[in-house]
């Protein structure tokens, strides 16, 4: 979870929340991992005063698809549930946020991810942004 650095009294009106899941092809990575947690989704969260919330899921083949699947579940009802809490705890009331805005978003497996996030919670999630996401698990590649 990355939350707001810069914590101004100007700063009290309510923020979007971006809730972003990293790349990997389900199978690598974790949601800090440098190399899949673009500096596009930084200068969004800066643009728009949001908090980011970088998800972890089950990998492959440890887990299974059912399961990575039921990580979105999670996801969706810490935010909803948690993160009022979880932000009012770390800012000391000083970061508001707005759970009528959010917006999930990832990169190729992550991408997937969002798209199901939004599939999933279409009442909860207002936009979806996704890069080179990963949409045809018939693939081949996806069968070896």
């Amino acid at each position: 979870m990355l939350y707001k650095k810069e914590l101004s009294s100007s700063a009290n009106s309510a923020q979007l929340v971006i809730v972003h899941f990293h790349g990997g092809g389900l199978i690598a990575a974790d949601s800090l991992f440098p190399d899949f947690f673009g500096c596009w989704l930084l200068d969004l969260a800066k643009k728009h005063r949001a908090v980011i919330v970088s998800a972890n899921h089950h990998l492959l083949p440890e887990a299974n698809v059912t399961d990575i699947l039921e990580d979105l579940d999670d996801v969706s009802t810490w935010v909803q549930s948690s993160l009022p809490e979880f932000l009012k705890t770390k800012s000391q009331g000083k970061v508001d946020y707005d759970l009528k805005r959010i917006l999930t978003a990832g990169e190729s497996a992550g991408g997937y991810l969002a798209l199901q996030l939004a599939l999933n919670y279409p009442d909860d999630i207002r936009t979806i942004l996704t890069q080179y996401p990963m949409i045809d698990c018939l693939l081949r590649v996806w069968k070896t």
